[in-house]
């Protein structure tokens, strides 16, 4: 399957998209209330209506500021990034703190956020592939129910997946990625550059995890200038992306200044990552995460966190956890392949009486990722202009969950590319397969008697 001309803009098909829109919202909206999965019962306190996050919010709604992260009060927290628990306070203010209400308007954010992602979803697939391939793509993921699954739940996946989609749209505006050939100055404008360093602040302040992909998609984005004879775009273009970078970092700042005052030592963004690699990495760990280890499950962890402290708790269980890989790096390396192969192939499922409901999420999760990477790697051997860009992120969303553990959310921000991907991959089979039937010399060799 050919990639879009260079030679002119990409066609837009307005109609096509604002369709697959309505179907994506209209889809989901039956989804939340047609299986009644629109109410959280108030199971350990209501833990379970955001967890972390949820208790946060409470915290932030009933006056003791950013902290208590499991209930009590236990003081400031930074367990979790600060975008998606000041989202939900301010719900709480409006609707109720644990409230059906505040559910419900949780529930129907992520609802929104899955179904815009067909207008993103549309530029990349367009852009790399091509109109015929867009269409194809939105309307996947309009009707497709496999990541449904994550509107009920509140947390900050869904807006994650959608600012990263955005994000990734952007970048292949800027590089001007399946228009016709012009200089990286007439596409990657300085509103441009502005407008990609604020929606990477927000993401920054939602999951930290992804700026480990803002370096090479910053690099990506300056090799036409790098490549051009006498470079004479490269000095503009590296202080344009400097500056992003730079709005990035400011858009972090507060945070940051916030957790130095709270803590009196410098936090960039979480403080969870030792009890996290703790838990993916306890006695007796396989690749899954030792939940029962957990302070929000049991009680003598929760005592010694409020004990401690929650930057001396994590540090303590992060070096216990650490000296544990030292004593089996074997063991370690084991469960970081079994993480790998779960982070793209889908978790083991929990037992079920009921072997659909048991196996079929699972192996629709590792159909995607399998025909993903094999779209991957096809678009690399045509050369795909984007391709690159896509094995990055392939390659660097991941990375901390392989050393720490993995749950199937964590590949959903991945989602809309492998959906482009899949798609590629099946139209280029069937491209293929349509252009030797239509030779006659093949019909006479698959039907001739004789060699």
């Amino acid at each position: 399957m050919n990639p879009p001309s260079k030679g002119v803009k990409p066609p837009v098909s307005p109609r096509t998209l604002w369709c697959a829109f309505a179907a994506a919202l209209t889809l989901r909206l039956f989804f939340l209330f047609g299986f009644h999965i629109y109410t959280i019962q108030p199971w350990t306190n209501h833990f379970n209506f955001g967890w972390e996050m949820g208790r946060i919010a409470r915290s932030l709604v009933t006056g003791y500021g950013y902290s208590s992260p499991f209930g009590g009060h236990t003081g400031p927290s930074a367990w979790t990034a600060p975008l998606y628990p000041l989202f939900i306070a301010a719900v709480f203010k409006l609707f109720g703190i644990y409230s059906q209400t505040s559910a419900l308007v949780l529930m129907l954010s992520n609802v929104l956020f899955d179904a815009l992602a067909v207008f993103p979803l549309w530029c990349i697939a367009q852009r790399c592939f091509g109109l015929r391939l867009a269409r194809a793509s939105v309307w996947m993921w309009a009707v497709c129910p496999f990541t449904f699954q994550y509107i009920p739940r509140i947390w900050v996946s869904a807006l994650a997946m959608l600012l990263f989609t955005v994000i990734f749209a952007l970048t292949l505006r800027m590089r001007g990625i399946g228009e016709a050939p012009q200089p990286l100055s007439a596409t990657a404008t300085p509103r441009r550059w502005l407008l990609l360093g604020l929606i990477w602040g927000v993401l920054a302040l939602g999951m930290a995890s992804f700026l480990l992909f803002l370096p090479l998609s910053l690099l990506w984005l300056l090799l036409p200038a790098w490549q051009e004879p006498g470079r004479p775009q490269l000095r503009r273009m590296a202080l344009r992306a400097a500056g992003t970078f730079a709005i990035v970092v400011a858009c972090m700042t507060p945070w940051m200044i916030r957790n130095a005052i709270a803590f009196h030592q410098f936090i960039p963004m979480r403080t969870d990552f030792g009890l996290e690699l703790a838990i993916g990495n306890g006695p007796g760990a396989q690749g899954l995460p030792l939940v029962y280890d957990h302070p929000s499950v049991n009680p003598v962890q929760f005592r010694l966190y409020r004990h401690l402290g929650e930057v001396k708790y994590c540090r303590e269980r992060g070096a216990l956890a650490k000296s544990l890989i030292r004593e089996n790096p074997a063991h370690y390396a084991a469960d970081t392949l079994r993480r790998i192969d779960f982070y793209w192939f889908g978790v083991p499922p929990p037992s079920n009486p009921n072997p659909l409901v048991q196996f079929l999420p699972t192996g629709v999760f590792a159909f995607f990722g399998m025909c993903g990477l094999l779209g991957l790697a096809l678009a690399l051997h045509n050369r795909i202009p984007a391709a690159p860009l896509i094995a990055f992120a392939f390659l660097l969303l991941p990375f901390l969950y392989y050393f720490v553990f993995v749950e199937d959310r964590f590949r959903y921000s991945l989602d809309p590319l492998l959906y482009c991907l899949t798609l590629y991959l099946w139209m280029s089979a069937e491209e293929s397969n349509r252009v030797r039937w239509l030779t006659p010399g093949w019909w006479r060799q698959r039907f001739s008697r004789h060699p």
